[in-house]
This record gives C-alpha cells, sequence and structure tokens, in this order.
C-alpha cells in the first residue's frame, strides 16, 4: 500500500486494531478496497476524484458557438442553445 502498511492504514481509518482492524485492511491487500470504505474516505483511496482547488472547473461539456454548429455538417434543429 502507498499509505503505508496495514497497521499504519487501520490507525489512519480508526479501526481498532485489537479487534481485527488490522486484519481487515490486510484482507484488502488480496480482496481490494471495499467501495464503502473507498466513498467514506475519498481523499484517501481516491485522489484523483477530489477537488484539487475551489478554482476547478466543474463545467465539463464545452460550450459549442453558432459559428461552429454550421461548420459540422449536423441538422440545424439537432442543437439546442445553451
Amino acid at each position: 500500500m502507498a499509505l503505508g502498511g496495514p497497521t499504519k492504514v487501520a490507525g489512519l481509518l480508526g479501526f481498532d486494531k485489537a479487534k481485527g482492524g488490522v486484519q481487515r485492511v490486510q484482507n484488502w491487500m488480496t480482496r481490494g478496497i471495499p467501495p464503502k470504505e473507498k466513498l467514506a474516505r475519498p481523499e484517501i483511496f481516491l485522489p484523483e476524484f477530489t477537488v484539487a482547488s475551489a478554482n476547478a472547473s466543474h463545467d465539463l461539456a464545452p460550450k459549442i458557438a453558432s459559428s461552429d454548429a454550421a461548420d459540422m455538417d449536423l441538422p440545424a434543429n439537432s442543437l439546442k442553445q445553451v
């Protein structure tokens, strides 16, 4: 694990080491990290999906200007104004 060994990760997640927390994390090495755990702590397990800054753009689709629509060989009624 890039986060450290099972003992360190179990402690990071707040699992009780005496009640099987380390073994639980160790099992993830074979079985994979459960989706429930990934979604509960995305900053640890899904860093590529967390927003890096407040300035990040939330508009993923580029806007098509009306002049671009004429160059696309699409029927005029297939594009809706944004």
